[in-house]
């Protein structure tokens, strides 16, 4: 204060501290040996957070990528019906479905569950496919789906659940339905687990259950599990809902399967009534199906009726050029054969044919098939120029897909009965005597539902030789056919089985 040197003065913060440090020399090195250290482990983590922030940024971007081609190929599939999908379309569309498991098996690795949901799908569609090699590459990609899910949610999980009953049944329609059982009463315990008595997944395994025991001819059982399903299913969901259809068509399946057709008939007018006025492929298989039931209980044009009308029904859905199945192009003339309309028969066989010839590749085995039951109708109409024109075809065809095939004998001895009736006698004799050979030396190979064919190449050969006056051959040929009737009628005994 009077501007004198300052000699001494109140002790300042940093002398303080320094006094401090020099009387704890040992307890300061400590703390900051500490402090040092988590300053150090600040920086560090700070520098990992930052990192691991960038690496998760980086894989939250490769989920996302993954995902968006994962939703991109769930689209894809879910926009391909297979039931639009025939002949060529459907090889087409297995190659589609072939490409894509290649990728989702390899490319999705690394995401188990959008894997996993993805192979379910292609499961799915791949047994929408309706065929043998379908079914087995639906269960390969159901098998996929249910061990990543197991090892994703463990169990009991729906999507577990959903994977067991979706395995069991491409595994049913393998025709391994006792094991396909296993797995769908395994589904059917984890849902009950899972969403308790009634909910609408419970009744699905339900009705996939009552699918396998009806293939096993155990109706009863599959009688009661299919009413618990359609009591449920009628309780928690709309009167149109596709669950219930499916449900309904299995009970009409079960029924008819009995022998109770005016119940299985009722269930399908239920059906019918349920979408008035509505197309889809869906109702043109419960036409079909009451058809059937109609046929059985003996209803033949009423049965016709309901035939013609699915056939109209699939062709708004998919077009007049699509050609019928075999199967529906069988049912279909076989009503018109019970009731003895061969003409429409034959007008069935030349729209189909026509169908068949429309399209740029048409299916061998279609044309072939086609073509020999419209040379049948033809021989026994008695128009043997057409049958000659169509049966020449036919055999063509066959020559060069399936030469070895005792069929195809057997449509030489066809073809050669044809000539006989039009006294062609020089081109007869070479296809009846080659048909009926070849049909001889392949004898292990011909089914017991077709020994009547084998007989009746015999039959023309006689007939062939009467019509030129031989009786030596006459006798030949008769003992032969005499032969092979004592031994057929001696199989069948042994057999049980009723000769053709």
């Amino acid at each position: 204060l009077g501007n004198e040197p300052v000699l001494a003065r109140p002790p300042s913060p940093t002398y303080r501290f320094q006094k401090l440090v020099r009387r704890n020399r040992l307890v300061v090195a400590a703390v900051s040996a500490v402090i040092v250290a988590l300053i150090a482990g600040l920086t560090s983590s700070t520098w990992l957070y930052h990192r691991e922030k960038a690496d998760r940024q980086r894989a939250l971007a490769a989920e996302q990528k993954a995902t968006t081609v994962a939703d991109f190929l769930k689209t894809v599939l879910q926009s391909l019906d297979p039931e639009l999908a025939s002949g060529q379309h459907t090889r087409m569309l297995e190659e589609i479905l072939d490409k894509t498991a290649r990728r989702v098996t390899t490319d999705l690795a690394s995401q188990p569950i959008i894997q996993a949901e993805l192979c379910s799908l292609l499961g799915n569609t791949y047994y929408q496919l309706n065929n043998s090699a379908a079914y087995a590459k639906s269960e390969t990609m159901h098998r996929t789906a249910l061990r990543l899910r197991k090892a994703a949610f463990g169990e009991p999980h729906r999507l577990v659940a959903a994977s067991l009953c979706d395995l069991g049944n491409a595994i049913t329609m393998e025709d391994r339905q006792p094991e396909g059982q296993i797995l769908l009463h395994q589904a059917l315990a984890m849902r009950r687990t899972l969403f308790g008595k009634e909910h609408p997944e419970v009744a699905k395994s339900l009705t996939s259950l009552a699918d396998n025991l009806t293939d096993m001819e155990q109706f009863t059982e599959a009688e009661t599990l299919q009413i618990e399903a359609l009591t449920m299913q009628r309780k928690l969901l709309n009167a149109d809902d596709p669950d219930i259809f499916a449900s309904l068509y299995n009970f009409a399946r079960i029924l008819q399967a009995q022998g109770r057709l005016a119940e299985a008939e009722e269930i399908c007018r239920e059906l019918l009534a349920l979408s008035p006025g509505k197309a889809s492929l869906v109702l043109t298989g419960i036409l079909f199906k009451m058809s059937d039931v109609l046929r059985d209980q003996g209803k033949l044009p009423q049965a016709e009726i309901a035939f013609r009308a699915g056939i109209a029904m699939r062709q708004r859905v998919l077009g007049t050029e699509q050609p019928l199945a075999i199967d529906s192009l069988n049912s279909l003339t076989l009503l018109l054969q019970r009731q003895g309309k061969l003409a429409d028969m034959e007008v069935v066989f030349q729209e189909h044919l026509q169908s068949l010839q429309a399209r740029l590749q048409a299916e061998d085995a279609a044309m072939i098939e086609t073509l020999g039951n419209l040379t049948l109708v033809l021989v026994r109409q008695g128009k043997w120029s057409a049958a000659e024109a169509s049966a020449r075809e036919g055999l063509t065809l066959r020559e060069q897909k399936m030469p070895d095939d005792w069929r195809t004998f057997n449509f030489r001895s066809v073809l050669g009965g044809i000539f006989t009736k039009q006294h062609k006698y020089e081109a007869a004799e070479p296809l009846l005597v080659s048909g009926y050979q070849g049909m001889k030396e392949r004898e292990t190979k011909i089914p017991a539902y077709a020994e009547s064919y084998y007989k009746e190449s015999l039959q023309r050969l006689v007939q062939f030789y009467a019509a030129m006056a031989r009786p030596e051959k006459v006798a030949d040929w008769s003992q032969k056919l005499a032969a092979f009737g004592q031994n057929n009628s001696a199989t069948n005994a042994v057999n049980g089985a009723t000769p053709p």
